[in-house]
């Protein structure tokens, strides 16, 4: 080789780099442009392939569907309405695993008698068009129900007034008819209560609640008062049709029940979504919400009873039913 000078080196090493970076530039542009080719070739090969199955399988539904209007021109079949409500009945003891999971609580079972290892009830009744029927999950089950049955002395206290039997201003507990219903609503006052029932007695007491259409699992005595989730939506729901009494005291009732103080169960689950009215029931470890819901796209009942679980665990279920209760299109 010729001697170089360090400039003339310099220089066949800079043309030496640019011409392999010429080669590298092209060679990279080769193999892009062949996979170019090779993704259209591909995706021609798979629309023409999906075309002709198209069209065969046009062909054969169109074959099939003249076939059945030569059968019977005048067949015409419904397709069957969903229930929704069965869906969510389907459903939801996934969904209760899964807030159990979400919220840190293993499955339990706190009543010996409950299926599923779980210890929720759940009855819902829509009173509207929706679609969705009624959930019954475990809702057939007994539990103490703590002062859920108030719902069944406001019924009673109410049918006494309009019976002629009291009047609001009547004296009850060193107050009146009227402030004691309102105080065992809003506040779940228990003397109230307590002091109707001992001047009627259980057994008269059992009798009319009987005479509502409730289920032989819904009995009182003292310091044993049992319901069901079933039988607390059955009641809300003759109220609310207005087959238990006028519509003025239902109003009354209703307008007491929004007021109640305990807003962590089925309120904050439905949140600015709806508004609940609605008595809770708590207990040693049972905490139990049973009310009507109103929303925009219609109102229905729901009743969640529980037994060891806590108030977010019964928001998250009435945010469950109630998003898809509204969501309906």
């Amino acid at each position: 080789m010729a001697y170089e000078t360090r400039r003339e080196r310099r220089l066949r090493l800079e043309a030496e780099k640019r011409r392999q970076s010429r080669q590298q530039v092209g060679g990279f542009l080769l193999t892009l442009l062949f996979l170019i080719i090779s993704a259209v070739a591909i995706i021609y090969i798979g629309n023409r392939h999906l075309a002709v199955t198209s069209d065969n399988e046009q062909s054969s539904l169109d074959e099939q569907s003249d076939s059945d209007s030569a059968n019977d021109e005048t067949a015409h079949v419904e397709p069957p309405q969903s229930d929704q409500g069965a869906v969510i009945n389907t459903d939801l003891p996934i969904v209760l695993a899964q807030i159990n999971g979400e919220l840190g609580i293993s499955m339990k079972s706190g009543l010996a008698d409950l299926p599923n290892q779980t210890t929720a009830a759940v009855a819902m009744i829509d009173l509207s068009d929706r679609g969705y029927s009624s959930v019954n999950y475990n809702s057939d089950i007994q539990f103490t129900s703590a002062s859920t049955y108030k719902i069944y002395v406001a019924y009673a206290m109410i049918h006494d007034v309009e019976t002629g039997q009291k009047s609001w201003d009547s004296p009850i507990n060193g107050t009146t008819w009227e402030t004691c219903l309102s105080r065992m609503i809003i506040n779940s006052d228990n003397a109230c209560p307590e002091r109707y029932l001992s001047l009627i007695g259980y057994s008269r007491f059992n009798e009319i609640v009987s005479g509502l259409g409730v289920s032989d699992k819904t009995v009182f005595a003292p310091y044993d008062m049992r319901t069901t989730a079933a039988d607390l939506a059955l009641v809300l729901q003759k109220i609310y049709q207005g087959e238990l009494m006028s519509d003025e005291n239902k109003n009354r009732l209703f307008g007491l029940m929004g007021q109640q103080i305990y807003r962590q169960g089925i309120p904050a689950g439905v949140g600015d979504k709806g508004a609940v009215y609605d008595k809770v029931g708590f207990m040693d470890g049972l905490l139990h919400d049973a009310g009507i819901v109103h929303t925009d796209n219609g109102d229905y009942i729901l009743v969640i009873m529980t037994n060891g679980e806590s108030w977010q665990y019964i928001a998250r279920i009435a945010t469950y039913i109630n998003d898809l209760l509204t969501n309906v299109n």
